[in-house]
Parts: C-alpha cells; sequence; structure tokens
C-alpha cells in the first residue's frame, strides 16, 4: 500500500512538471537547424515623458507702450502624453509693477510642438527703485506641468 501511494505522488508530479513545459518540448529535424521554441513577452511600466527646450535662457521685457512692458520666448515641448502647461510669474522685488504671464495655460498634445512662454509688465514703478541696470532680473516664471485626463 505504501509503495502504491509513492508511486501516485511520483506519477503527480511527473505529470505537473510534463504539462508545465509541453510549450518548450520539440523534436528538431535531422539537420542542425535553429528551431523557435518559445516566445516570452517583456514587459514594463511605461512613465510619462516631457522635454521642454527653451530657445533662449531668458526673457527681455522690451517697451510695448509708454506703460506697459512684453517678451517672449519660444519653447520646444515633446511628450508622450497629452498636457496642460501652466505658467505663473513671480516679481523679485526689483521693480514693482503689475506682472502677468499671457495666456497662463497652454493645451500641448502628443507629440508636442513648440510654442511661446511670455511675460508681461504694466504699470512699473521705476521711481522706486535705482536705475542703471542692465538685465534687472524683475521676475520668474515657473511653467508646471498637468497630464490631461
Amino acid at each position: 500500500m505504501k509503495q502504491a501511494w509513492i508511486a501516485a505522488l511520483v506519477a503527480a508530479a511527473l505529470t505537473a512538471s510534463a504539462s508545465a513545459n509541453t510549450r518548450g518540448i520539440r523534436y528538431w529535424p535531422t539537420t542542425f537547424t535553429p528551431q523557435k521554441l518559445i516566445e516570452i513577452p517583456v514587459v514594463m511600466d511605461v512613465g510619462l515623458w516631457m522635454d521642454i527646450g527653451i530657445q533662449g535662457d531668458r526673457i527681455k521685457l522690451v517697451p510695448v507702450s509708454a506703460r506697459r512692458f512684453e517678451g517672449c520666448t519660444d519653447v520646444t515641448v515633446r511628450c508622450n502624453f497629452n498636457a496642460t502647461l501652466l505658467d505663473s510669474i513671480s516679481p523679485t522685488g526689483v521693480l514693482p509693477g503689475n506682472f502677468s504671464v499671457p495666456p497662463d495655460r497652454v493645451d500641448i498634445a502628443v507629440p508636442g510642438y513648440t510654442t511661446k512662454v511670455c511675460a508681461r509688465l504694466v504699470d512699473p514703478d521705476f521711481g522706486s527703485t535705482a536705475g542703471a541696470y542692465k538685465n534687472a532680473n524683475v521676475a520668474t516664471i515657473t511653467v508646471r506641468v498637468m497630464p490631461q485626463p
């Protein structure tokens, strides 16, 4: 009885191992020719990716009218997802005035394209700061990215 029980377990183990590898068992032809045995899928998690290239290293504000200054730079966006760029501006305190970034949001579709990031200053208070600054850093633009559903 004990031998029959052991024989049944061995037979079950051999059957299970043989059935698990049936995809890899092949009979070769009489020549030494490579044969495809199995294909194994390779998978990975692909995250969101974005590359932003800025045309210049800064935005230069130039006068558009007596009380308004504007400047832009080209931004090349490459991405593997649809996104919205959200722009905001923070004055540095060197020159008081009303700073804005028109437009403050830009929708980008795959694979991306070149857009503009602009800054605007209205009603600057030149009387509250010393003059003769060349390329004074008056504000900083922050670009945030929000994936679109």
